[in-house]
């Protein structure tokens, strides 16, 4: 096995606007409302065969098809890859499509020193 220690630096990256955030009108004209209009999302579980009743976060538990996992089980499940970047080959520039650099870009150079 070769390796060679790498630095990766960012050429060129994707911009977004800042988001939107949601405003009400009804609480906007709420002068006692000290959210200053902005909505906020507020989401309850409950029992099934009690809808008045509300389940915590802590005593919920994520459901899958298949059945369900704690928190344990999804520890031993969960991959951990090592962070390392393999080389496939080398190209010339002009073999690579510019829409391909419509994205993140990257360089990859040798650990300084």
């Amino acid at each position: 096995n070769f390796s060679i220690p790498v630095w990766s630096y960012v050429k060129t990256m994707e911009r977004k606007f800042p988001t939107m955030k949601k405003l009400s009108a009804v609480s906007t004209n709420d002068i006692t409302d000290s959210t200053n209009g902005n909505v906020k999302l507020q989401r309850n579980f409950t029992d099934i065969n009690d809808p008045d009743e509300i389940i915590e976060r802590n005593q919920q538990i994520k459901g899958y098809k298949y059945g369900s996992f704690s928190t344990a089980d999804e520890a031993v499940l969960r991959y951990a890859a090592p962070k390392i970047l393999q080389l496939i080959g080398f190209t010339r520039t002009s073999n690579i499509e510019r829409s391909h650099f419509m994205s993140n870009v990257e360089f990859i150079i040798a650990q300084p020193g």
